[in-house]
């Protein structure tokens, strides 16, 4: 989904149609938040696609929207670790801390990794600083490469390089899972998955930046990371999930991959109509992609809500009603088969036994005598 936003840096002369589309879809990335320095003569002009949209080669001018999230979460990291040094009878805010020690500082990380991907290479392409602004921009973007490898090195050591009973064990999915959330933790291959997506976005960024001269090189090389995703996603199937999941982002890579298919076509000498056209039917296929991640969302946070009310209803509701219900459901669950419905059951026959077989004189023996007297005057 992060992708469709950034197509509108490619070097493809799109139709207006298209390029308007494209454009509006920078609204999903925070665009409109202004960056803590103002272009420097220092920064080399990065390439007409970003410079058309105000960017510039300089890291700090460009990261508006980033710092400011990681200084939202620094900032919820701290009040909640207050609170839970303040309160530390309750349980829920130690919860809470680790929760956010661990689970939120990586999905920041994963979230905002292909935009740092992209400042960073757009940074890199400047000369060394010689100013202020451009030191501190240098600096921010040494911080954050060192970030992104340390999410790499995490991924590796932490999800690829673990046994799967340690993938699986509750205290390191409370620390670690979002890193393989929904995938398959049996095989190495397909719970390295996110790092898998990683690397097709370091590329996908590398091709934006690198290969902008050359729209049609740039063009195939996006088509052809994304041609692999989808066939790995077909192939190996690496989430749990197989309709919210494995179909779901096959389905999605696929209609992605399409798109960039008619982009490169763009990329040829065609008339006015013919771009026009393709310009609507790439607007079509991505506006469906959209309503697709839109409505699984919807159907995750319902899941999610549904699963929540059950919880708290299950906490009032008597032990007595609840175990009638299980049963109930337990009930209906069985189902009678035509093979068992069919079987026909056997007579049962009772045949008489002689009392002398029932109770037989037990062997001579030396031990307990007097119970076998008493056995025998009974019977008498």
């Amino acid at each position: 989904m992060q992708l469709i936003n950034y197509l509108s840096f490619m070097s493809v002369a799109f139709p207006d149609n298209l390029k308007a589309f494209l454009q509006a879809l920078n609204f999903a990335n925070f665009a409109f938040l202004p960056g803590f320095a103002e272009n420097s003569e220092e920064f080399e002009a990065p390439p007409e696609p970003f410079a058309a949209q105000n960017w510039s080669s300089g890291f700090i001018t460009n990261s508006g929207n980033i710092i400011t999230l990681w200084v939202v979460v620094l900032v919820g990291f701290l009040a909640v670790w207050l609170l839970k040094s303040l309160f530390p009878v309750f349980p829920w805010l130690r919860k809470l801390f680790r929760l956010f020690t661990y689970s939120i500082f990586l999905r920041c990380a994963l979230e905002t990794f292909l935009q740092l991907s992209l400042t960073i290479s757009l940074q890199l392409r400047t000369p060394i600083p010689t100013q202020v602004t451009g030191y501190s921009s240098l600096l921010l973007t040494m911080l954050a490469l060192i970030g992104l490898i340390f999410l790499h090195f995490t991924l590796i050591s932490q999800v690829t390089l673990k046994s799967y009973e340690l993938l699986e064990s509750e205290n390191h999915r409370e620390r670690l899972g979002t890193l393989y959330e929904g995938l398959k933790v049996r095989n190495k291959l397909t719970r390295s998955f996110s790092l898998f997506q990683l690397g097709r976005k370091a590329l996908f960024v590398l091709s934006l930046v690198h290969l902008s001269a050359f729209p049609l090189s740039q063009a195939l090389v996006l088509v052809a990371l994304n041609a692999v995703l989808t066939v790995f996603l077909a192939v190996f199937r690496p989430y749990n999930a197989k309709f919210t999941g494995n179909a779901f982002w096959s389905l999605s890579e696929l209609l992605l991959t399409l798109v960039l298919g008619l982009i490169s076509v763009l990329t040829l000498d065609l008339s006015f109509d013919q771009r026009n056209t393709l310009g609507w039917v790439a607007i079509g296929m991505l506006s469906g992609l959209i309503s697709l991640h839109f409505s699984l969302l919807i159907y995750t946070q319902y899941q999610a809500l549904k699963q929540l009310i059950a919880k708290v209803n299950s906490r009032y509701r008597p032990q007595s009603s609840a175990r009638i219900e299980s049963l109930m459901e337990a009930g209906r669950a069985y189902k009678v088969t035509p093979e068992l419905r069919d079987v026909e059951l056997e007579e049962v026959t009772t045949q008489p036994v002689a009392l002398e077989q029932t109770f037989k004189e037990p062997e001579a023996s030396s031990a307990r005598p007097m119970f076998r007297r008493s056995v025998w005057e009974l019977e008498s």
